[in-house]
């Protein structure tokens, strides 16, 4: 390349070889060149290591938005300011934009990795994450209403995880096992995304759960009413599935918890994250 004079500093051959070394990545077909090939050399070598959630999450924002935009660009075209101007333009909820963000950077830094760029183009795009809407949360004597009006299993399933704070998909994926009534604690092993059985987000989440007063009278009134409570059931087994599988979360919501709220006069946009006590603790509920 030249002398230490032509090259006083580490950087300076580094740059100077750049030009070369993109021409050999180029004539290199197995390499990845366009965003396309580098979305799929990221799902051959690291998606597979990923919880299904959060596959799901990758494979969704890579399929629906990222590849259908930028598939056909070369990486080195990908510009900051370009792809923070198509996140804007996107008529998607701003935690939505974000995710997308956060996914095109994990598939560059991917890149980066693997010394096909020398920069992460996504690093300072800037995308908000902020609700533009506040999420509607039912008050206390709300809740009390609509407890009154649900029949289980509903009923036991919006008590649980409006009490403890639970992941949906984590009270969807116990089993009668994990709950033991002579302790007073539910213990938490897996949670059910999609129907698929995968493990906790984290440590914290794996934590016991203390069951005493009206959340223990909840889940042991069910236990007497379902036709499935051998210790391994699942505590709000599918009667479609014959008990295989737990309920899709969508199902009690819109089968039960939404035509109750209808029936009581509440107006508002419910889902599994409007009861007090998640809302409070939104990281989690963290227990």
């Amino acid at each position: 390349m030249g002398t230490v004079e032509q090259f006083p500093t580490k950087t300076a051959p580094r740059k100077a070889t750049e030009p070369l070394r993109a021409n050999a990545i180029a004539d290199n077909p197995a390499v990845p060149v366009t965003v396309t090939q580098l979305v799929k050399h990221y799902i051959d070598k690291e998606l597979p290591s990923k919880a299904h959630s959060t596959q799901r999450t990758l494979e969704t924002s890579l399929n629906v938005w990222i590849t259908p935009k930028w598939g056909e660009h070369r990486l080195s075209d990908v510009r900051t300011v370009e792809v923070e101007s198509w996140l804007h333009a996107l008529s998607l909820a701003n935690a939505t934009k974000a995710k997308v963000r956060n996914v095109m950077h994990v598939i560059f830094a991917h890149a980066c990795r693997h010394e096909l760029l020398q920069k992460n183009p996504i690093s300072l795009v800037r995308q908000s994450a902020k609700r533009k809407r506040a999420p509607d949360v039912l008050e206390a004597e709300e809740l009390k209403k609509l407890l009154a009006n649900l029949q289980n299993p509903a009923r036991a399933l919006v008590f649980l995880t409006a009490a403890t704070g639970l992941r949906v998909s984590e009270a969807l994926g116990l089993k009668w096992s994990d709950v033991d009534f002579g302790a007073g604690i539910i213990n938490l092993c897996r949670a059910v995304v999609h129907q698929h059985v995968g493990e906790m987000k984290t440590e914290t989440s794996q934590k016991p759960v203390p069951m005493d007063g009206a959340l223990a009278t909840a889940p042991c009134d069910w236990s007497t009413q379902t036709p499935y409570r051998q210790p391994e059931d699942w505590v709000f087994a599918s009667p479609k599935m014959n008990g295989k599988q737990p309920y899709w979360p969508e199902t009690p919501l819109k089968c039960f918890v939404l035509p109750a709220a209808k029936r009581l006069g509440i107006a508002k946009q419910i889902g599994w994250h409007s009861f007090p006590w998640n809302v409070r603790n939104p990281a989690k509920g963290q227990r």
